[in-house]
């Protein structure tokens, strides 16, 4: 423990440390953030926005062909006939 606790120390005088002469100061006099109620800042989750019925349709047959395509490649594949008409599957 002690070892680990000594070559860490030792270590650490290694690392050359970022030069912060020149990094830019916190200007404390300048004007303060102007603060927005939430309700501004994120819109409203609603079920009824327009599209949301195509997206969801959309998403559930790109589902069903990933899960098609899933079912496809567990196949067992015994010959190169057999890949030949796993590519062909997954190509249509």
């Amino acid at each position: 423990m002690r070892i680990a606790l000594v070559s860490t120390v030792l270590l650490a005088g290694c690392v050359d440390w970022p030069d912060t002469t020149g990094a830019p100061s916190l200007d404390e006099s300048g004007p303060w953030p102007i603060l927005k109620p939430i309700d501004e800042v994120i819109e409203p989750q609603s079920s009824a926005q327009p599209g949301t019925d195509n997206q969801l349709d959309a998403l559930s047959a790109r589902a069903t062909k990933l899960k098609s395509q899933a079912r496809t490649m567990r196949r067992e594949i015994a010959d190169p006939d057999d890949i030949e008409a796993l590519r062909s599957e997954l190509a249509r």
